[in-house]
């Protein structure tokens, strides 16, 4: 199985645990993304009154920016400050709690509190997908990320599709708010496969992250021929088509 992989991904037996835990993680923030968004932006459009939407609705992109810079603010002062593993793990933490105190507010049932609901749940998974890419860029150095990203990140379409259909039957079931807790328990469980992550894999030193031997540009028709480059463009277009 291990050849049949390397054959088709080119990922290395060697490889291969590390590169399949982190496709499942970016499957388990691909599920997190859909769940999230989708419950977040159903609440909102459903408790803001047809009166108040075209006065508040565009507040929700400031919002996000406002959130998305706070974290890159707390994010550069915090990583310095702790440990790599309190750092990632306890970031997911964060977000699960959150997601679940959240919950316990929509009961006060007021438009602000919709906004910000949503707005956080936006923010959350654009900080997610920020923080997997950082945390996946400590074990691949540049030769090795151009030839494993391309199989990692189809992990996002895999869970979008997944979660899709989660969420689909979900809302039969439960309250759509309740939904809220199968996001947090997918930040949880990718907390909990960050933390196996960090025990299986061995960060790359800091002295082997350049390719002295790969200054020599490519043209458009090379970089058609990479691979990677065609498995990230097939899983973006998934995603965003899915999403």
């Amino acid at each position: 199985m291990g050849k049949l992989i390397e054959k088709a991904f080119g990922v290395r037996p060697d490889e291969q645990p590390l590169v399949g835990g982190f496709f499942f993680l970016f499957v388990i923030i691909g599920m997190f993304y859909t769940v999230g968004v989708a419950v977040g932006d159903t609440l909102f459009l459903a408790n803001v009154s047809a009166q108040e939407m075209p006065r508040l609705y565009p507040w929700v992109y400031v919002g996000i920016a406002a959130g998305t810079i706070g974290w890159a603010i707390a994010h550069h002062r915090l990583q310095s400050k702790v440990s790599r593993v309190a750092y990632v793990v306890g970031t997911q933490l964060g977000i699960a709690a959150s997601v679940v105190i959240l919950r316990q507010f929509c009961a006060i049932d007021t438009s602000w509190m919709f906004f910000i609901l949503l707005v956080w749940l936006e923010v959350s998974a654009l900080v997610y997908i920020t923080l997997f890419f950082s945390f996946a860029g400590d074990y691949f150095n540049p030769r090795a990320a151009r030839r494993v990203f391309g199989v990692i990140v189809g992990g996002m379409a895999v869970g979008t599709v997944a979660s899709g259909h989660l969420v689909r039957q979900g809302v039969g079931l439960v309250d759509t708010a309740d939904l809220l807790y199968v996001a947090a328990g997918l930040a949880l469980l990718g907390a909990v496969v960050s933390a196996l992550l960090f025990r299986i894999g061995t960060p790359v030193e800091d002295d082997v992250l350049v390719d002295d031997d790969e200054d020599e540009e490519l043209s458009v028709t090379q970089l058609g021929r990479q691979r990677y480059l065609r498995a990230v463009a097939v899983a973006v277009t998934l995603t965003l088509v899915m999403a």
